[in-house]
């Protein structure tokens, strides 16, 4: 099979789906990163919506705004926690654990325990404190297992519809280059009864394709090759009885002409017979 074009197509195909299956992991690897980017993007965009919203409402609304945003937000995996001016958290999720986190470039990367989770899992935040303007801080955080969670799946499907689309061409090439050894070998065959002398074969015609085609033209030949060889042999065989009359005849006179030698005059007749016989002949 190896050696076939159609075990050469199934190997390529297989080779698809391991760097399909190569490169799933590559990009599950390079995810976390780019999820950490997006998720910047978009504190920074809730930042901008809660300072607009600070600046509308009274200290208590802005409360009540948050502490509802963040039973709505934390099932899309963003978090929130609102610090009075004195320190204490009034409204929010988070605990003073988010608040202890070191802050790197302005951002906070701290893990916190997953309540859901009952094996104790920990997950991976981001977040930003946004000061405000009566003293006041708000942390926006966003659940980057989460996210990873959500984009996994779709990651999954499509590295998945590469592999399966790579196993079905391999499987579509293999199941070709079954089919093409065997009408391989059944060419092969009628044309070793081709060559032992058996005109009346033909290669086999199965469908349309290109080789059925080249096929077809092949059929038609050796259709006019046996046609012309009966012919052949037709002629052959009548002339081969046109002959055997006047060599008959030619035979029988030399044998008289053997009986006769003493005398010249039967002699000279036989030879004139001979003669006759072997004009039809050269005329034959």
């Amino acid at each position: 099979m190896p050696r076939t074009s159609g075990g050469r197509l199934a190997a390529v195909s297989v080779g698809i789906a391991i760097v399909a299956v190569l490169s799933g992991a590559l990009l599950w690897l390079a995810a976390r990163p780019l999820l950490a980017l997006q998720s910047q993007r978009q504190i920074a965009a809730e930042e901008r919506g809660f300072l607009a919203a600070h600046a509308r409402v009274d200290a208590r609304t802005f409360g009540a705004l948050v502490a509802a945003r963040s039973g709505v937000d934390r099932e899309r995996g963003v978090e929130y926690s609102l610090r009075a001016p004195n320190g204490v958290v009034v409204a929010g999720e988070l605990d003073e654990r988010a608040w202890a986190a070191d802050a790197r470039d302005g951002w906070l990367r701290f893990e916190l325990p997953d309540a859901r989770d009952p094996r104790g899992a920990r997950r991976h935040l981001l977040g930003r404190i946004v000061a405000l303007a009566d003293g006041s801080q708000l942390l926006i955080a966003y659940d980057l297992d989460r996210r990873a969670r959500l984009s996994a799946p779709l990651l999954l499907a499509a590295v998945a519809g590469v592999v399966l689309a790579a196993l079905l061409s391999a499987l579509a090439a293999w199941v070709n280059a079954r089919r093409t050894r065997r009408r391989l070998r059944a060419v092969s065959q009628a044309m070793s009864r081709l060559l032992a002398g058996d005109l009346s074969q033909r290669l086999p015609v199965t469908g349309r394709t290109g080789v059925d085609a080249l096929a077809g033209d092949f059929n038609v030949a050796l259709e006019r090759i046996e046609r012309l060889t009966t012919t052949m042999r037709a002629v052959a065989d009548s002339t081969a009885h046109d002959l055997r009359t006047p060599l008959n005849r030619l035979r029988a006179a030399v044998e008289v002409a053997l009986r006769r030698e003493d005398d010249p005059a039967e002699l000279r007749a036989a030879l004139d017979t001979v003669l006759v016989e072997v004009d039809r002949v050269q005329n034959t």
